[in-house]
């Protein structure tokens, strides 16, 4: 081996010896990108552009203009709502699921069913051999934004004949915190119809929600629609008794106006286009509990402590879900991101693309277990930056590229508590600390190091001349001899650069640290081969 270059620069492959690695493949690569094939810097954040508690895990940028900022895993979905100008926005991950808009909230997610029943009383003078009827009421609530509930349990059904009148006294509105009962909220009464070929309770009035009583004299022919929200169960919340899993989590949006979420073992659907309303029979179960979901083109892919899934489907009443044959668990919630049509997360075992019913291991061949695990993939939290998988732990970033092949795999020096992409502005934001910042927008680049493979020689030698071809200078070269640091040189231009004589060795590797792009890292026995 009379001299050795690299003209092409790849990314790491911890897996592989360093001694067979491929010319270009890299021992170290941090804060680089190497999409191009030369070498170049990841490009630099912007400023802060808004301060935070340093407590906080996630950061969502409301309407534009308003930040929030939250301590808890949170996931946020903008409203499916027909003609809505409110701005609605649902979340999951605090204490319970909630909702608020650009005039008030956040209010508790869903409706409550009545906890009291109904009754009736009849009163007046039955008309002389008037038709008996009988019938049953139920009552719902209204929250002050039209949102409807399951109705109470049906009334004691009670005989009445034209003539006489049936009050009926009104369930109470609960006053668990943060329902949202306030100006604009109602009852409703339904009843049933004897008369007509439907069983259902149809609609006879609605009142405020402050009344505690309704005289009932509408004749039959004036009953409105059919009940529409006998299933409309509000999402699992905070009460243990009913949701002893806890409440629901990792909500997102699967298009269709459908959203889903997730509770211990159970996988929630909304209602099309009505978020405040979760059915039971909408529900589906794994066999492990579920760490975290993220929707993919027909579906959702369900990450467990166990198997994932693949949950397809349009329709909520007949999504089916399918185990995968995987073993590959979720390992962290924050780490699963949608690519873009498939979605990535962190197993036990590396790095895991899911995409229809493919499940691919994608680090396998870069990385083993061990490698993996040292970089503490529980604590995992990522984002998608063009294409390209960052996930941050407390101490350093991963960065992967599943385009990129020899190109895949590199580190960065920064770190990340939360991450969100703004698509309308094609932003993408991090808190670095308690600063709020846009990831690849600012000035300049990182500072980036680039260690090669060792370049190993028959027998000891000498090489006395170095060349780096850059974009532009100063930059700083090192030069590794049989594992040892043995020369460092600031680079100023093109020239070549002489290296140290009376060092022979059979092992020789170089590391490049800089901000400007390299062409090209040429060392050689002589100048004329650098020429």
């Amino acid at each position: 081996m009379a001299s050795f270059s690299v003209s092409e620069f790849n990314g790491i492959a911890p897996k592989i010896a360093p001694r067979l690695l491929g010319e270009s493949i890299a021992q170290s690569a941090q804060n680089v990108r190497l999409d191009s094939g030369r070498l170049e810097a990841l490009p630099n954040h912007s400023a802060s552009v808004q301060t935070v508690p340093n407590t906080t895990n996630t950061v969502y940028l409301y309407s534009g203009s308003i930040w929030k900022n939250y301590t808890a895993q949170v996931d946020i979905v903008e409203g499916p709502i027909v003609n809505d100008v409110t701005e609605r926005v649902y979340y999951t991950g605090e204490t319970y699921p909630k909702v608020y808009r650009n005039d008030g909230g956040p209010y508790r997610l869903g409706v409550p069913a009545p906890t009291t029943t109904p009754t009736v009383v009849i009163s007046g003078a039955a008309i002389a051999d008037a038709l008996e009827e009988s019938r049953s009421y139920v009552v719902t609530f209204v929250t002050s934004w039209g949102e409807e509930g399951p109705p109470s349990n049906a009334s004691t059904p009670i005989a009445i004949r034209d003539g006489e009148t049936a009050t009926i006294s009104l369930p109470a509105i609960p006053t668990t915190a943060g329902l949202n009962f306030t100006t604009g909220a109602l009852k409703r009464i339904y009843r049933t119809n004897t008369g007509s070929s439907s069983t259902g309770y149809q609609f006879v009035t609605e009142l405020v929600y402050t009344a505690t009583s309704h005289v009932d004299t509408l004749a039959s022919t004036g009953l409105g629609e059919i009940i529409p929200s006998v299933s409309w169960m509000r999402p699992p919340d905070d009460d243990a008794a009913m949701f002893p899993t806890g409440a629901m989590q990792g909500l997102c949006s699967m298009g269709n106006g459908i959203m889903a979420g997730f509770t211990g073992k159970t996988l929630c659907f909304s209602v099309p286009y009505l978020p405040h309303a979760w059915p039971v029979s909408y529900q589906l179960a794994t066999e492990s509990e579920i760490v975290a979901i993220k929707p993919i083109p027909g579906g959702l892919v369900v990450g467990t402590k166990g198997k994932p899934y693949i949950a397809q489907g349009t329709d909520p009443a007949s999504i089916s879900l399918i185990q995968l044959e995987s073993d590959q668990a979720c390992v962290s919630k924050m780490s699963m991101v949608d690519m873009g049509g498939y979605v990535m997360y962190a197993s036990p075992d590396g790095l895991v693309a899911v995409e229809g019913g493919r499940v691919q291991l994608v680090t396998e061949p870069l990385l083993r277990r061990s490698q993996w695990q040292a970089y503490n993939p529980t604590t995992m939290k990522a984002m998608n930056y063009e294409g390209t998988y960052i996930a941050s732990n407390a101490t350093q970033s991963i960065v992967f590229d599943p385009r990129g092949g020899k190109n895949s795999l590199a580190t960065c020096s920064d770190t990340f508590k939360a991450a969100y992409n703004h698509l309308e502005s094609d932003t993408l934001y991090f808190v670095d600390g308690t600063s709020v910042k846009k990831f690849g927008q600012g000035t300049g680049t990182y500072s980036y190091t680039w260690k090669s493979k060792p370049f190993v020689s028959a027998k000891p030698r000498n090489f006395g001349w170095a060349r780096v071809d850059a974009a532009a200078y100063p930059m700083t070269f090192k030069l590794y001899t049989d594992g040892t640091l043995s020369h460092t040189q600031s680079v100023s231009n093109s020239e070549p650069f002489r290296l140290p004589s009376g060092s022979r060795a059979k092992q020789w590797e170089f590391e490049i640290l800089g901000t400007s792009a390299v062409n090209s890292v040429s060392i050689t026995d002589n100048t004329a081969e650098l020429l």
